[in-house]
Order: structure tokens, then C-alpha cells, then sequence
């Protein structure tokens, strides 16, 4: 990975975003305990979220829209040739 791109994620995660959002750890960690929330209102589950458990699952949400590119992507490359 470049030290670029690292550089320029940590310029934007600690500059524009964090006024925008807060500190990362803050802005994660009251998600944490909304979606704790959710879980607690909606399943009748206790369950205490953190600010890892919510990188994980953003993560695995890009990871998700990623895929559903890739299969459109390749819809239509199959339906063109």
C-alpha cells in the first residue's frame, strides 16, 4: 500500500471527516451504542457493541456493495458477448 494513500486517509480520517464527525473513536462508539440499541429494542438481545465491532461491519458492508458490483458488472459483460 502506498504511504500516499495512508497519508491521505489519515489527513482526511483527522482533518475534514473528524470536524465533520468528531474523533474516530467517539463518532464509532456512539454507533456502537445505537446499534446496541437497535439490537436491544428490536431482538430483545443485550448486547454491548464497540467501535472494532462497527469498523468490522462497515467493512463487511463495502466488501457486500463490492460483490454486488462485480456480479452486475459481470451481468452485463455476459449479456453483451
Amino acid at each position: 500500500m502506498s504511504k500516499n494513500l495512508l497519508k491521505e486517509a489519515e489527513e482526511t480520517i483527522y482533518g475534514p471527516r473528524e470536524d465533520t464527525y468528531g474523533p474516530p473513536n467517539v463518532n464509532l462508539t456512539r454507533i456502537a451504542d445505537q446499534w446496541s440499541l437497535y439490537m436491544k429494542q428490536k431482538y430483545d438481545v443485550d448486547v454491548k457493541l464497540d467501535a472494532e465491532d462497527v469498523c468490522w461491519m462497515m467493512m463487511e458492508q463495502v466488501a457486500s456493495a463490492l460483490l454486488l458490483q462485480r456480479q452486475f458488472w459481470n451481468g452485463i459483460r455476459m449479456a453483451i458477448t
